[in-house]
């Protein structure tokens, strides 16, 4: 049985948040570690409660991921909470949780499918890139973005 999305707004009861704030940092600091190993990149996550207590996770240090980024002018990608709200409203749940676009609220349109049943369709994947220009061998497998379109600010 799949889990039931849930509405993004804030938490009332603080026993309930206090709890939510715990699993999350947790599955949030676990999703980092295995991005930074299996893309060998650093992560730095640095987070404030609202009771000002300070949570972070670091691929090596928060001080050594803070140095790098004084070096970079600026950032490739930025994401803000705004962001991500325009990510979330593109996509409607369908079935299992599996996100369709939502086509009145976003005027951009995507090649890529799921089947009946809310399952990722791969093979409509192949459309979306021989239409982009890729994969450039046959072989390789097929890849596809299915973010909105320019819903983080790219620098």
């Amino acid at each position: 049985m799949g889990r039931k999305k849930i509405q993004i707004k804030p938490i009332s009861d603080e026993k309930t948040r206090l709890v939510t704030f715990a699993k999350r940092k947790n599955g949030l600091f676990k999703k980092a570690y295995e991005l930074s190993v299996l893309c060998q990149c650093e992560i730095a996550i640095i987070v404030f409660t609202k009771s000002n207590r300070l949570h972070q996770y670091a691929s090596r240090t928060i001080d050594h991921a803070l140095r790098r980024r004084e070096t970079h002018a600026r950032a490739n990608e930025f994401c803000s909470n705004a962001d991500m709200a325009r990510v979330s409203e593109f996509y409607l749940p369908m079935g299992d949780g599996v996100g369709a676009p939502n086509k009145d609220r976003c005027s951009h349109s995507t090649n890529v499918r799921t089947s009946f049943d809310g399952h990722f369709n791969p093979e409509n994947t192949r459309l979306v890139q021989k239409s982009n220009g890729g994969p450039k061998n046959p072989n390789d497998p097929p890849t596809a973005s299915r973010a909105m379109p320019g819903c983080c600010q790219r620098g």
